[in-house]
């Protein structure tokens, strides 16, 4: 979700007004780059697979066990990793979805 109220060029608008321009600027990149969707997408699924595998990784290597036993361990040790991977990937690939709304909104308005 693309906040805003943190694009410089809605600064003077009301929140309604806001939410419109922004859909409309939405609207009309996603017409001229269909794959403008998929970028938030793939940097969220690389981003779970290397914070999976770097998190499982460092807690072995370090030996730290989060459990009663290494399966248990490994698989919270995952679900972390991806979750923060997950959660780095998705805040990229929306900052890149606003860097690339920025164009458009300046020609609405």
């Amino acid at each position: 979700m693309i906040m805003a109220w943190r694009v410089p060029e809605l600064a003077g608008l009301t929140r309604q007004q806001r939410k419109i321009f922004l859909s409309l600027a939405l609207h009309v990149l996603l017409k001229e780059k269909r794959s403008a969707t998929l970028v938030p997408l793939v940097l969220s699924c690389v981003g779970g697979v290397i914070g999976c595998l770097l998190c499982v990784y460092q807690f072995e290597s370090a030996g730290v066990s989060l459990g009663p036993d290494t399966f248990f361990s490994a698989i919270l040790c995952s679900w972390v990793g991806s979750a923060t991977g997950v959660m780095a990937g998705s805040l990229v690939g929306n900052a890149w979805v606003g860097h690339q709304l920025r164009p458009y909104l300046r020609k609405l308005l």
